[in-house]
């Protein structure tokens, strides 16, 4: 099992993105590599790519201190980074500290449930447009691995507006298409070569800052052996300090009867008073540090005099900027000492551990906490940690962090706590997953209900049956049945909230299924519930069924106002990008369309059907393609509508139980089948001439070079063009080319 606390964020969100190094006393300013910086502020990415102790934060810190505070914002990534909702939240917070205008709609967004983060990221990069000059700094990016981070991450240096730009440093490479990047003149990069120390730079921290007494050639002689390497030319410097006679221990070094690794390891650690010493072996199990924390995991209580000194005496720890009582070793440093931990059988390491996890918990950093408690091998503790927190997590949306965390204990004590495996199942849900991951908790839920049944809670229950009321898969009729389920179990425990989301799972499974008078009575309940206001999604999801069932009978007036109530409340309570808010957008595309308002009509039909699109086909999805498919039908756009169609009757093909889905369409296919025909009736047939003209009008060449493709005069395009809007009946070249479409007069290649 991995050592969990090493990659665990100890500190909460939204402490997070606020903490970065500020630079420390005694390092060198290094202005050849500030120019760098400056010099490389048109490149949407600056990439600071080079090994661990290249001293690439500290550039950054410096580079940091020397612009104005609103113009850069940092943030420090860390493993529990790596999914890309939570790496996209943590760069909106990032940004909104610095530009509250610009990220905080977005961090909003992507901490709500179920948000669909490339609409979040969309709404980050057109405020960004406001935000200039601001440079975002990524540090530590190679910590991140997943996939998706690194689309998104792509697609937003790409669309960056002018005046903003993405600085990251890494220790590897990340994978992005860096060599397009070059080719484009997006890329500017300071690599290991670059940040190595020249001989000047290495005299600066010997010489100047340390008072080691080295001659020229002495100092060349050091640099040759580290090859620049920045951290073991600092901690040399320190090691050197306090020898007697610097001169003949770099003799040693040069003749290659000291190597660094037995430096680093034997040296350093034996100038350190024993005191110093054991605090900072001992205290090498913690990510960060605070003199709290450390007080009560080392078991002392001089841990904020032990800090300071240590942060004053440049011996690579350093205090985070955002709070004084926060502190971090260097990653080499600490790497140093945890080896020293690991070779001290008397440490007590397990221990270290427990009290770490107890002090975490107690003070509400469960992350961390449940980290340190694996690592210690405390499982019943580590699965009594997320007890106490899975609620609050699904109900902040953050189903990704849940799972994260219960992949980490072992399957016995997941069937021995069977509300973990439940709150899996939803997390699975709100994090988009794939249905096979659903399937997975489902399959563990069932095991632990029969063989821990005095395990089993309600609670657990309402939430297995939530999930699967709300997700509404493939199968109508479980769903309506498992929200149904959920609803009993809520009134029979005792109404606080969680029946307004069972009631609107409730009315929208209903309303798939064709039973709109339920949909209708479920729906209208769940908004007049008491406590109706705590649960904004089963609000959002409620008022959008309404809205569908004034636009199925014609109510257009009152769809749109439904539709928009949903909207306004889901703008309020930071919704407007998750899956809840779909209805809405689908529901205000009918009203839209019925009001002749066409283009707007097919926006919102893709916004709906883009928040509810999941790795697997779902009832939901494929109704939005529904919707999708009937709104470009009514705009003309009948190839675009057959599109989204097909799709729809891919996805309703796989479903066990697709309720009224069938019917919907078969309607909108009926409603294409007659456009086309109502086109086809209507338009004069086109010459061979004026289609040659008219598949050239689709590629945006000018008359005049549509006249040089087909060798003919300006003038005979002209009239080929005018023939071409007569007999389409338009006035315009969009209007002709989306008739064209409608009546497959254009390839669709």
């Amino acid at each position: 099992m991995p050592s969990f606390s090493g990659t665990a964020r100890l500190l909460p969100s939204p402490l997070e993105s606020q903490l970065y190094s500020s630079p420390r006393e005694g390092l060198i300013a290094r202005p050849r590599l500030l120019r760098d910086l400056d010099s490389l502020a048109s490149r949407n990415l600056t990439l600071l790519s080079a090994p661990c102790g290249y001293g690439k934060t500290s550039l950054l810190a410096t580079w940091r201190a020397r612009a104005a505070p609103e113009a850069v914002a940092w943030l420090t990534l860390e493993p529990a980074d790596g999914n890309e909702a939570r790496f996209w939240g943590q760069v909106a917070d990032a940004v909104g500290r610095v530009r509250p205008s610009a990220g905080r709609r977005a961090a909003a967004l992507l901490r709500a449930r179920g948000a669909a983060t490339d609409v979040a990221l969309h709404d980050l990069l057109a405020d960004l447009a406001s935000a200039a000059p601001l440079a975002i700094v990524l540090d530590d990016l190679h910590v991140i691995d997943d996939a998706e981070c690194f689309a998104l991450l792509d697609y937003a240096i790409e669309h960056l507006p002018p005046g903003v730009r993405i600085i990251a440093a890494t220790r590897a490479d990340p994978p992005l298409p860096l060599g397009r990047f070059r080719a484009r003149g997006l890329l500017g990069e300071i690599r290991a070569r670059d940040l190595a120390f020249t001989a000047d730079e290495a005299r600066q921290i010997l010489v100047q800052a340390e008072g080691v007494e080295l001659a020229d050639e002495e100092v060349g002689i050091l640099v040759e052996r580290t090859e620049g390497w920045p951290v073991a030319v600092y901690l040399t410097a320190l090691w050197l300090r306090d020898q007697d006679d610097p001169r003949l221990l770099l003799g040693e070094l040069a003749a290659g009867r000291r190597y660094l690794g037995e430096y680093l390891t034997d040296e350093i650690m034996a100038s350190l008073d024993l005191r110093t010493r054991t605090f900072l072996v001992r205290s090498s199990v913690l990510s960060y540090l605070s003199p709290s924390l450390c007080d009560a995991v080392l078991g002392r209580d001089d841990s904020a005099e032990m800090l300071r000194e240590l942060s004053s005496s440049n011996l690579l720890i350093t205090r985070l900027e955002r709070d004084g009582d926060w502190f971090k070793v260097h990653g080499l440093f600490r790497e140093l000492l945890r080896l020293e931990l690991e070779r001290d059988e008397n440490c007590g390491v397990v221990e270290l551990h427990r009290r770490a996890a107890d002090w975490l918990a107690q003070h509400g950093f469960f992350v961390g906490a449940v980290a340190h408690a694996v690592d210690a091998g405390e499982h019943e503790q580590a699965a009594a940690i997320i007890s106490d927190a899975w609620e609050e997590l699904l109900d902040r949306g953050d189903g990704e962090t849940l799972l994260r965390l219960v992949e980490y204990l072992p399957l016995d004590v997941l069937l021995a706590h069977p509300e973990l495996a439940a709150g899996s199942v939803f997390a699975t849900y709100i994090a988009r997953r794939p249905l096979h991951e659903r399937l997975h908790w489902l399959a563990i839920t069932a095991r632990s209900r029969r063989e821990s049944p005095q395990a089993w809670s309600p609670r657990a229950a309402i939430v297995v049956s939530l999930a699967q009321g709300i997700g509404v898969d493939g199968d109508v009729g479980a769903a309506t049945a498992h929200a149904r389920r959920a609803f009993k179990l809520i009134v029979k425990e005792g109404r606080d909230g969680r029946e307004v989301s069972a009631l609107s799972g409730l009315a929208y499974a209903s309303y798939l299924a064709g039973m709109q008078t339920a949909a209708s009575k479920y729906a209208s309940e769940a908004l007049i519930a008491p406590h109706f206001a705590g649960r904004p999604h089963g609000v959002v999801r409620s008022l959008g069924v309404l809205a569908l069932l004034a636009a199925d009978v014609g109510r257009i007036e009152e769809s749109r106002a439904k539709a928009q109530q949903a909207l306004d409340f889901a703008r309020e309570h930071g919704l407007s990008a998750t899956t809840s808010v779909h209805l809405a957008h689908l529901a205000r595309a009918r009203a839209l369309q019925a009001e002749g308002e066409a283009r707007a009509a097919e926006a919102a039909a893709e916004l709906g059907e883009q928040l509810c699109r999941m790795p697997d086909p779902s009832a939901p999805h494929a109704f939005a393609l529904v919707v999708l498919g009937e709104t470009r039908a009514r705009s003309g756009r009948l190839q675009a509508a057959e599109s989204a169609l097909t799709e729809a009757k891919h996805e309703i093909e796989t479903f066990s139980d697709p309720g009224r889905l069938p019917r919907a369409l078969g309607a909108a296919r009926r409603l294409v089948r007659e456009a086309r025909k109502k086109h086809s009736a209507s338009t004069e047939r086109l010459s061979p001439a004026e289609l040659a003209v008219l598949r050239l009008l689709a590629t945006g060449l000018s008359q005049r070079s549509i006249g040089r493709e087909l060798f003919l005069s300006v003038n005979t395009i002209k009239t080929h063009s005018r023939s071409i809007y007569r007999k389409l009946g338009v006035n315009s070249r969009v209007d002709a080319l989306a008739r064209a479409n409608a009546l497959d007069l254009i390839p669709s290649s």
